[in-house]
């Protein structure tokens, strides 16, 4: 179906927005079960396009994805402090402050 639509999936996770070809793609908001929440554009069921995806701890990744994948942004923690930056789906450590954590 095409449209505006919800769908909760059976781990609670859910899924807010627009749908083509019965995938997810245009602006939406995925809430997963533990507490992890996307807003932003999809693209055939995908992540892609501007997007903040927001941590259960409270740390973001605000920027571009594509095809499922963090490309171009930026890793904050949860007071705000940058810890790392993706260029072209790389993440990259010459930042200043220094790496605080390992990136998942």
């Amino acid at each position: 179906p095409d449209g505006q639509g919800t769908e909760t999936f059976p781990d609670g996770s859910k899924y807010i927005g627009e749908w083509i070809g019965g995938k997810p793609t245009g602006q939406g908001t995925q809430t997963y079960y533990d507490g992890d929440k996307y807003v932003g554009l999809f693209k055939d069921g995908k992540y892609h396009g501007q997007g903040t995806y927001t941590f259960s701890y409270g740390g973001k990744f605000v920027g571009e994805f594509k095809d499922d994948n963090r490309w171009n942004g930026i890793r904050f923690d949860k007071n705000g402090n940058i810890i790392y930056k993706f260029v072209n789906g790389k993440w990259n450590r010459t930042i200043t402050p220094p790496l605080k954590q390992t990136p998942p």
